[in-house]
């Protein structure tokens, strides 16, 4: 089989979308987002970047290993859900202007201020809600 080039497959479904007919657009339905995945969702964000960031210190991975982690927490945090004007909106978005990389590479000496204060106003709700973050730790011995 031949590999098709992106565009042609871009302009196919460009194509494809334009000659279907519109289906009525479905009625959104509202989802409440507990607390308890949203704090699920921030820890595997911490998750990631923690290990990342110890492998890294410990030579047992390379930079370019750490960047791929980094991105891929930062793809995470912005996937995080949470109630619209709830009690985690402040806190999530402060992580979300942040450089993912003032949390990943200080954190292995000390941390930084403005990860640290979000997050421990995340956790204070996640306690609130009888939950907390959590780091999974997998590396190391």
């Amino acid at each position: 089989m031949r590999p098709v080039p992106v565009a042609v497959l871009l302009g196919a479904l460009v194509l494809a979308g334009c000659a279907a007919q519109s289906a009525p657009a479905p009625s959104p339905s509202v989802e409440v987002v507990s607390a308890e995945r949203t704090c699920k969702q921030v820890s595997n964000v911490l998750t990631v970047l923690f290990n990342a960031s110890v492998s890294r210190a410990e030579e047992r991975s390379s930079e370019q290993e750490l960047e791929g982690s980094i991105l891929l927490a930062d793809s995470m945090l912005d996937e995080v859900e949470m109630e619209p004007q709830g009690e985690f909106e402040q806190s999530v978005e402060a992580l979300r202007a942040m450089d993912t990389v003032e949390f990943a590479l200080p954190m292995i000496s000390n941390g930084s201020t403005g990860w640290h204060d979000a997050l421990e106003e995340i956790n204070e709700v996640c306690r609130g809600a009888g939950t907390e973050l959590a780091v999974e730790a997998w590396t190391g011995g």
